[in-house]
């Protein structure tokens, strides 16, 4: 399991949130940094992204799609 920060667009705001990876970086437990309940929970299974929970910040399927990119770069960049 590993924690990292990231910074996503969802529409014309940008959002800084802690990822916690789990599952051999199959499933993704994303936190608002200002403490928000109700994490977005993502799983990503043979290079596709589902959303096991949407958490309380309801984002666009754009919002969803940068976040997606955002984690995507931090591993490729931190392996």
């Amino acid at each position: 399991m590993r924690t990292f920060p990231v910074r996503f667009r969802k529409a014309s705001m940008e959002l800084d949130v802690l990822v916690t990876s789990s599952d051999n970086c199959q499933k993704f437990k994303i936190e608002m940094v200002t403490g928000e309940p109700d994490p977005i929970v993502l799983n990503k299974t043979n290079g596709k992204w589902t959303i096991e929970q949407p958490g309380s910040r309801h984002l666009p399927p754009e919002g969803y799609a940068d976040l997606e990119n955002a984690i995507d770069t931090y591993l490729k960049k931190n392996p």
